[in-house]
């Protein structure tokens, strides 16, 4: 259903509800219930058959007994076959007061049935002010094949006083083709409240409107009065329907059940809370369930949901396409402002479910999914794919400048999850995925996904760091061809601030991942440190083939200000990284530098085939400005490493100094076939203006280092502390070297050895 055609329905609804407040139907008879009596003169069975046989009457009831009018049913009562209104003039609720019913229905003696029974001739019924109980068997009001039914102001499944369940087996059923169904009203005051039945509040199986009801709650909206399976039932509906405006609370499995149906809007409705929705009604599973159905909208850019305290998902959607949940509070209060936490994650898409946007426009149309037990959104399985994030604050408040955390990660992609989009790349659609427990998006075993755009790890202008706990983005478990960032404007994130690594990839089969574009342990400008607590980028335990960087300027990242290392590769089995084109240790313009802590990059623990640059001046990364060394290569069976065509201690131009603090490059440990510079045009690196030495070389088999210009280094172009064995040095390019030599070396030249 289009935004426009929901709004037309919707107006058209308000305009048809309005009879819900006229006293009688214009030009019909009243008939007046006078007692309590099962049959009989002035007895509701009576008045029910009299009504049958004419046309557009009103049954009131005016008996001379003491409130609440009981009427204890011995059998079913006769189905209804022709347009009535019956009226309880029952006290509705107002703003201040609970609904209170001053005539009861009840059913509990009968060994089957209904309530009140509509038949299609029925159609343009209206069922007002009563309580309807007891009809274990059967519902409380069957509408059957009637159309244009109204169910307002009544108690169904709960006593007179809206307080004690008297269930009925479902409370409202319909069935039938376009019956467009009324259940509630514009307002709150004509409110039903439905709940302590055996299975369900609502199952509707064609077009209804269910509006500004209490499911699952007593009349005050304070306490759990359950429905024994979900509150609202949309059973295969196909025409569309509405449903708005409600307290759906306290069910004992979801809130919002919608199974094989189409064109379902859910929007303002209270979901899991109380009525003021600052304390938790739990539904015992999720609050909204949404299966094997097409074209659901969960919140709207016009009004949203609060879903929140349910005691599994806030949102689960299963073997389900083209989704949206927009505009909703999951896993807070009303106000945003602390959390009420659904007992699992705040959003699930699984099991093959295609095209689910979640979000919007940041601030105006996405979500807020903070607060949650575990997980914010849960993406899985085989088959779950193109489906995108956007525009959510996730694991801070509704202005995305203090954190209410999930309790686990923020997004997490898994177990075959492939080819979806966190972010787009558009400014106005970027999420904030910060302040949670631990990593703010993990993609597990999944393949093909994009994270664009985002801010993970800061607050919402960028500038101020609301961590997540683990590393802003860990990519794992067999995770390939993933891209975090991209080569076009806007793609890249701002990940920084995390209290661990800024991006972190591991395991075996994890490969071929992409990262490109983004800032990582600035702030939005690029030039100011939010730092992540470890390493900007990390690979470890096997992860391999990872790109960082690219040939082309938008590809290239800003990889500075952290509290370890710019980028690591780290272990046996992690292996072929390429590392082309990015700013590490230096901020956006390349002329500041921004240190990582540590060091610029590390090749350590065994980790293999890592290339650092290229031959070609796009392929150039500068590595200047560090705390300790530009790149540190070391440790036994760390090998092949190629390091090309790179500025490291300089300016992006390489005229300037911008030294890393120690060395430029330290090749250590026992490491093996390590190449610095080459024999090729473009091949040598630019090893200039470090603090002490150009190249730290010892205890190492197999290195080279050739054509390389190696200058204005404070102490040695290349050092050996112990000797040179295992190093082959070519032609290089020395001068201005030994400026400022080290206590440790008793005369410097260019190269200095035991």
């Amino acid at each position: 259903m289009t935004h426009t055609k929901k709004w037309v329905l919707f107006l058209i609804v308000i305009f048809a509800m309005i009879i819900v407040t006229l006293p009688a139907q214009a030009g019909g008879t009243e008939i007046l219930v006078t007692t309590t009596a099962d049959s009989g003169e002035g007895s509701l069975r009576e008045a029910i058959l009299t009504a049958n046989r004419q046309t557009n009457t009103t049954i009131r009831f005016a008996i001379d007994t003491q409130r609440p009018y009981v009427i204890q049913l011995e059998s079913a009562l006769p189905e209804i076959t022709a347009s009535v209104i019956i009226d309880g003039e029952s006290e509705c609720a107002t703003n201040s007061t609970p609904s209170d019913m001053r005539v009861a229905i009840d059913g509990s003696e009968l060994p089957g049935g209904d309530g009140l029974y509509l038949t299609a001739e029925a159609t343009g019924s209206t069922i007002r002010g009563l309580s309807i109980v007891g009809f274990t068997t059967g519902a409380g009001i069957y509408i059957d094949g009637a159309r244009d039914v109204i169910v307002a102001c009544n108690h169904l499944g709960i006593d007179t006083s809206g307080i004690a369940a008297i269930p009925n087996d479902i409370g409202v059923y319909s069935q039938g083709e376009e019956l467009n169904l009324r259940i509630g009203s514009i307002d709150t005051i004509s409110r039903n409240v439905i709940s302590g039945n055996l299975r369900y509040g609502v199952r509707a199986t064609s077009f209804a409107t269910v509006s500004n009801n209490y499911v699952g709650t007593d009349a005050t909206g304070q306490y759990a009065v359950g429905n024994e399976l979900s509150g609202i039932y949309f059973d295969g509906v196909q025409e569309g329907g509405l449903a708005f405006n409600n307290l759906v609370s306290g069910n004992g499995e979801m809130g919002f059940l919608v199974d094989n149906s189409e064109s379902i809007s859910i929007f303002g409705n209270y979901v899991g809370t109380n009525a003021q929705a600052v304390a938790a009604i739990p539904n015992a599973l999720s609050g909204v369930y949404i299966r094997d159905s097409f074209n659901i909208s969960v919140g709207d850019a016009d009004g949203g949901n609060i879903v929140s305290g349910n005691a599994e998902m806030g949102v689960l959607i299963r073997s389900s396409n083209n989704i949206t949940v927009q505009n909703n509070y999951i896993g807070l209060s009303l106000n945003g402002d602390f959390a009420i936490p659904n007992g699992l994650s705040g959003v699930g898409v699984s099991e093959g479910s295609n095209d689910v946007v979640i979000g919007g426009e940041l601030g105006i149309s996405g979500n807020v999914i903070s607060g949650n037990t575990q997980i914010g959104i849960r993406i899985s399985d085989e088959g779950t794919s193109r489906n995108t994030i956007i525009g959510n604050f996730i694991g801070t408040d509704p202005t995305g400048t203090y954190a209410i955390a999930n309790e686990l990660s923020g997004i997490y992609l898994r177990a075959g999850a492939n080819e979806n989009m966190i972010g787009t790349g558009i400014y106005a659609e970027r999420n904030i995925i910060s302040g949670n427990l631990q990593a703010g998006a993990v993609i597990n075993a999944a393949s093909n996904n994009r994270i664009q755009g985002n801010f993970i790890g800061t607050d919402i202008t960028g500038t101020y760091s609301i961590p997540n706990a683990f590393s802003g983005v860990s990519i794992e478990g067999g995770a390939s061809n993933n891209i975090i960032g991209g080569n076009i404007a806007g793609a890249g994130n701002l990940i920084s601030g995390n209290t661990e690594l800024g991006v972190y990839l591991a395991d075996a089969g994890t490969s071929g991942n992409v990262i490109q574009g983004n800032y990582i342990g600035t702030d939005i400008t690029g030039t100011y440190s939010i730092a992540n607590g470890y390493s900007g980028v990390g690979a470890f335990a096997g992860a391999s083939d990872t790109i960082i960087g690219g040939l082309s300027l938008s590809e290239r990242n800003i990889i500075s200000g952290n509290g370890q290392f710019g980028i690591a590769a780290n272990g046996v089995g992690t292996s072929g990284m390429l590392i082309q084109n990015n700013l590490i240790g230096l901020d956006v313009t390349g002329e500041i530098a921004l240190p990582n802590s540590y060091g610029g990059i590390v090749v350590e623990a065994g980790a293999t085939d890592v290339t650092i640059g290229g031959n070609t001046p796009e392929a150039r990364n500068v590595i200047s400005g560090n705390s300790y060394s530009g790149i540190a290569v070391r440790d036994v069976g760390t090998a092949r490493v190629t390091i090309q065509g790179n500025f490291i201690g300089s300016a992006i131009g390489g005229q300037t100094g911008i030294p890393n603090a120690i060395n430029g490059v330290r090749i250590t440990e026992f490491a093996d076939a390590v190449q610095l510079g080459g024999e090729n045009r473009g091949e040598g690196n630019l090893v200039a203006f470090n603090t002490i030495h150009g190249v730290y070389v010892d205890n190492v088999t197999d290195v080279l280092i050739t054509g390389n210009a190696i200058l204005s280094n404070g102490g040695a172009g290349v050092y050996f502390p112990t000797n040179d064995s295992g190093t082959t040095l070519g032609r290089n390019d020395f001068k201005r070297n030994c400026s400022n030599p080290p206590s440790d070396i008793d005369e410097c030249v260019d190269v200095v050895g035991e």
